[in-house]
C-alpha cells in the first residue's frame, strides 16, 4: 500500500477520534493514548515519504514495539465498538494494513 495512502487513512481516523464528545474520563485518556499512537505511525511515515520511500515494507523497527501497537489499536477498535462502530471498523482496517506493510 501507498505510504501517501496510509497516512491519508490515519488522518481520517485522527479526525474521527477529534468528533467524539465523550465525557467519561477513562474513554478520554484511551481517545488521547489512541492520537498519540497515531500521531507516532504519522510521523514515521511522513519521513519516510519526505525520504522518497512512497512505497514498500516498512523499514526495520523494533518488533515488540510494533507489535504492541497492533494490539493496541486493535483492543483500542474492540472497545469502541459499541459506542463508535465507524471509528471500530477504522482502526481495525488500520491495523490489517500497517500489519500489510510489516508494522
Amino acid at each position: 500500500m501507498p505510504r501517501r495512502d496510509l497516512l491519508r487513512q490515519l488522518s481520517s481516523l485522527q479526525q474521527q477520534l477529534a468528533e467524539i464528545d465523550d465525557a467519561q474520563p477513562e474513554v478520554r485518556r484511551k481517545l488521547r493514548a489512541l492520537q498519540q499512537e497515531i500521531h507516532r505511525i504519522e510521523s514515521r511515515q511522513a519521513a519516510l515519504v519526505e525520504a522518497g520511500d512512497v512505497e514498500g515494507p516498512a523499514p526495520p523497527t523494533d518488533d515488540d514495539e510494533d507489535e504492541r501497537l497492533l494490539d493496541r489499536l486493535e483492543e483500542y477498535a474492540a472497545e469502541f465498538e459499541a459506542e463508535h462502530p465507524t471509528l471500530a471498523a477504522t482502526a481495525r482496517d488500520l491495523v490489517r494494513r500497517l500489519a500489510s506493510i510489516g508494522i
